[in-house]
């Protein structure tokens, strides 16, 4: 058995088989530039797969280039930078990859243009899974894979500490796991960001913040990619770690299931979309839309299928949930990962709105009060989180306002200090005086 398995408006007009695009504006360029997070063996699959594809339906060649600038934080900002200001160059087409919340932060700042697929493409995609959007109604977006967010874990070394195996995101918070848990940096990484984002709505904000305080006083540090977490609990590093399913599968593919484990933490989680997007200011729109077409076509069997396979991966099997609602139920023979999201029971009822109006400010309270202050965090008896969720939401809305730049240095240091100078002092019991 495949160690995968043991893990539990219009801009063209498109068409498969013969692409047209009457509406799009010649271009002599014959590139493709795509900015992504995601890893080489992603790009890699569908850089080779978009070309052959593109060559065997269009008779025609067509070449892409990968821009690698970083974590998912960094490649809005590069996106960002390329098409705003007085005199926006763009120079990229594509963002591919980074979850959903960069989609809809470009969506807000009008840095996506809309995209035309073929109704015959999107019939296989819902419009939404579990109360969490997969794609937007206008083309602006879509889901081109779903991702869900676990906890990994080694199973030796809880087998030898004698510690408990996890079920619950509360589970990374236990002191038995003090400088045993892997977590990336949120700052840097949106999978990271998003799944602390869940461990407060799955419990909700006082509770929630407990628990993340408590988890990064156990953890060893904070790497800057999703990724490392995942091949720190592999290694022996580490015992367990923050993991998007994934990362999590192809540690698991490549170490075995007797070594490692990976769990969707029951009604704690919930499964979201990864995101591709036409940028405005694209050179070549026709093949832009052309890859969004194969992506959420012929290239989803790239996430699904097992490596080697007619339609599937050639060098590593990617492991991953296709948005393609349909491709779970034929070829399961082919299939590296078994299990269909669109059949799972509903687990936490997640509020994408909620997400996107805190995102930035909640990335900075979390660097505030458990990153900057790590090694006193590490070291204190208390956990106590005295900014209210309703604080932070009015917060929120000025946060990153040029004019407030200054407030919002003033309030971050504020927030490190007072973490700080709390995580030195014993508890307190409420009403003490």
């Amino acid at each position: 058995m495949h160690p995968c398995l043991r893990t539990t408006f219009t801009v063209c007009v498109l068409a498969l088989g013969m692409l047209v695009f009457p509406s799009c504006k010649k271009n002599d360029k014959s590139g493709l530039i795509i900015v992504s997070p995601h890893p080489p063996e992603i790009r890699e699959e569908f850089g080779n797969g978009f070309e052959q594809w593109y060559a065997r339906t269009t008779g025609k060649s067509v070449s892409v280039t990968w821009l690698d600038v970083g974590g998912t934080g960094e490649a809005i900002e590069y996106v960002k930078s390329r098409n705003t200001g007085p005199n926006p160059s763009g120079g990229v087409d594509i963002f591919f990859g980074g979850g959903v919340v960069p989609f809809l932060k470009l969506q807000g700042l009008g840095l996506l243009a809309p995209c035309s697929v073929p109704d015959s493409i999107l019939a296989r995609i819902p419009m939404s899974l579990n109360n969490v959007q997969i794609r937007d109604t206008s083309g602006l977006w879509f889901g081109a894979a779903l991702s869900g967010f676990g906890i990994i874990y080694n199973k030796k070394i809880i087998k030898n500490n004698h510690m408990p195996l996890p079920n619950s995101w509360a589970d990374l918070a236990r002191p038995e796991f003090t400088g045993w848990v892997a977590s990336g940096d949120p700052r840097y990484s949106g999978t990271i960001h998003m799944m602390y984002e869940i461990i407060l709505q799955a419990f909700g904000w006082e509770k929630g913040w407990d628990i993340l305080l408590r988890m990064g006083a156990n953890i060893q540090t904070f790497t800057k990619g999703a990724s490392q977490a995942a091949k720190d609990v592999s290694m022996g590093q580490a015992a367990l770690g923050l993991s998007v399913d994934f990362y999590a599968y192809a540690e698991i593919d490549r170490y075995g299931a007797g070594r490692l484990g990976f769990i969707l933490p029951g009604k704690e989680t919930v499964v979201t979309p990864d995101g591709i997007g036409v940028l405005k200011n694209c050179a070549n729109p026709a093949y832009a839309n052309a890859f969004v077409t194969y992506v959420l076509s012929e290239g989803q069997k790239l996430w699904l299928y097992k490596k080697g396979v007619d339609g599937g991966p050639v060098n590593a099997a990617l492991c991953r949930l296709p948005v393609d609602s349909a491709l779970y139920n034929i070829h399961k023979e082919k299939h590296a990962v078994m299990i269909n999201p669109f059949t799972m029971p509903a687990a936490l009822v997640y509020d994408g709105a909620l997400t996107g109006k805190r995102w930035d400010i909640l990335g900075d309270l979390i660097a505030a009060r458990i990153i900057y202050p790590h090694a006193a965090l590490k070291k204190a008896v208390c956990f106590t989180m005295d900014i209210s969720e309703e604080e932070i939401l009015d917060l929120a809305t000025t946060w990153n306002k040029p004019e407030h730049a200054e407030k919002k240095i003033r309030q971050m240091n504020q927030w490190t200090t007072e973490a700080q100078r709390s995580y030195d002092l014993p508890c307190t019991v409420k009403g003490e005086q």
